[in-house]
């Protein structure tokens, strides 16, 4: 990441994936082999929440498989507990644990939260607020 005129760097990852700057938030990640940016300014920034990413789709057909395995009866029902077993399973097994940073409008960044202590995820939720008030403030010469 290059960094722009006057920018200074706040915050870096342990891994170098998200970087935090008094300017911006960036990230860099490598998904099927191709790197992945997204940039996104503070004053930009509208919500910071820490949840659960899914595929919600292989949870409800998983529910459909089994409740169309109980309706058809006799042979389908082990199909059907078999194949909704197994997709809820993998739904379970997708899911992430992120915090999502989320621009006006825009598309959210999602940094993984996997093996961060809650402690660690509050200061830096607090180190993206405080970044994001100093640069308004500067912007608005608050």
């Amino acid at each position: 990441m290059k960094l722009l005129e006057n920018e200074e760097e706040l915050l870096r990852s342990n891994n170098n994936e998200v970087v935090l700057t008094n300017r911006r938030i960036w990230m860099e990640k490598i998904l099927s082999g191709q790197s992945y940016y997204i940039d996104m300014f503070l004053e930009n920034i509208s919500t910071v929440e820490v949840r659960y990413k899914s595929k919600l789709w292989l949870l409800i057909v998983g529910i459909l498989c089994i409740a169309a395995g109980l309706y058809l009866g006799s042979g389908a029902i082990f199909l059907g507990l078999s194949v909704g077993a197994i997709l809820i399973a993998l739904w379970w097994l997708t899911r992430l644990y992120v915090i999502a940073v989320t621009s006006h409008g825009g598309v959210a960044l999602n940094i993984s939260a996997k093996g961060i202590s809650e402690s660690k995820i509050h200061d830096l939720i607090h180190d993206i607020a405080k970044a994001k008030q100093t640069r308004v403030n500067s912007l608005y010469r608050v």
